[in-house]
């Protein structure tokens, strides 16, 4: 169904429950650009369960990149996005092999998240790992703290 996009939607707040692998990228996005009202989003970070699912042995031969996507698509962007203010994120796990993509995943977001406020990510046990808030005279979050969240990831991943 290539070339057909998601109803837009008046959502504001969106709860996503993903291991985030390369796979789950194009269906977060195509949530994330049907949502240009949003607000809050919240990952809640799962294992990945592939016991729900049966895949004929086809399709582990095709490849994909997640990453490649990400930049290809973050032209598509520019216009959404716009109201994002708020991203948590629980479940986090440091040295999961998961943690590339979310760093990655978490990079598309902010550049592209422009009133960007506040972002919280918690680890697996609960507790809080690393927490930002806009410093910004506009309340909108920095370019510095926005850097210092990619160095924060990127030194969690192995």
């Amino acid at each position: 169904m290539k070339g057909i996009s998601s109803p837009l939607s008046k959502r504001n707040c969106l709860v996503l429950d993903t291991e985030i692998c390369e796979w789950d990228l194009p269906g977060i996005v195509s949530l994330l650009q049907s949502s240009p009202y949003l607000k809050k989003l919240v990952i809640n970070l799962s294992p990945y369960d592939n016991s729900k699912f049966e895949f004929d042995q086809d399709f582990y031969s095709y490849e994909f990149d997640g990453v490649a996507f990400l930049t290809s698509a973050n032209w598509i962007f520019k216009c959404f996005l716009q109201s994002l203010e708020n991203i948590e994120i629980t479940g986090f796990q440091p040295s999961s092999s998961g943690s590339k993509l979310l760093g990655e995943l978490m990079q598309f977001l902010l550049n592209n998240a422009k009133v960007l406020e506040k972002v919280v990510i918690y680890e697996q046990s609960g507790s809080l790992h690393k927490s930002w808030n806009s410093s910004g005279p506009n309340g909108n979050m920095g370019n510095a703290q926005r850097n210092q969240i990619i160095l924060t990831l990127s030194n969690s991943i192995p």
